[in-house]
């Protein structure tokens, strides 16, 4: 008996091509729409690697994918952090100047970067955000859901519900 749907799209070169892109920070959906695949087609092939697709089952092939899109987004959080902790600490050379003397001897001038504390800040702040994000974000929110809850009772509608029609306006602007 022939199986059941479509042949899979999914091959070991649009792999590695989504998964390159994916290890250089992109996300997997606009890896797979510049691989020429639509955003459900990726996000399909990422619940069924992860065996958490309502409908379809895991393969060994999807499995891989799913397993390698994650190393991607490891190696690629790995390397920013990295980046993040050398501007941190500072010391990259900025400047060099080698001059050879009469005697032919060379005297080498350096500069270096300083620390840079933004960048151990930045980290903090999107990493241990409970301890170091920024309050001001979560005070407009709780702000926002009281006005909501206040609204909603006076509209005799729940709090979700008017939220939720809030957003489809403002996607409508």
């Amino acid at each position: 008996m022939p199986p059941k749907g479509q042949p899979t799209k999914l091959t070991a070169a649009l792999q590695q091509a989504i998964v390159n892109a994916v290890a250089a920070g992109v996300s997997p959906s606009c890896a797979g729409e510049f691989a020429g695949l639509s955003h459900n087609v990726v996000s399909c092939w990422m619940l069924r690697g992860a065996g958490q697709h309502p409908t379809l089952s895991c393969t060994p092939l999807y499995k891989d994918f799913y397993e390698a899109i994650r190393r991607a987004q490891a190696s690629d959080q790995i390397r920013r952090i990295a980046r993040l902790d050398s501007a941190g600490r500072g010391g990259a050379v900025v400047y060099r100047e080698t001059t050879t003397n009469r005697d032919g001897s060379t005297t080498i001038r350096e500069r270096f970067e300083p620390p840079n504390i933004q960048a151990d800040m930045f980290h903090l702040e999107r990493r241990y955000h409970e301890q170091w994000g920024r309050k001001d974000r979560l005070d407009l929110r709780a702000t926002i859901e009281a006005a909501a809850q206040q609204v909603a009772a006076e509209m005799g509608i729940a709090p979700e519900q008017l939220l939720i029609e809030a957003q489809r306006r403002l996607v409508l602007i």
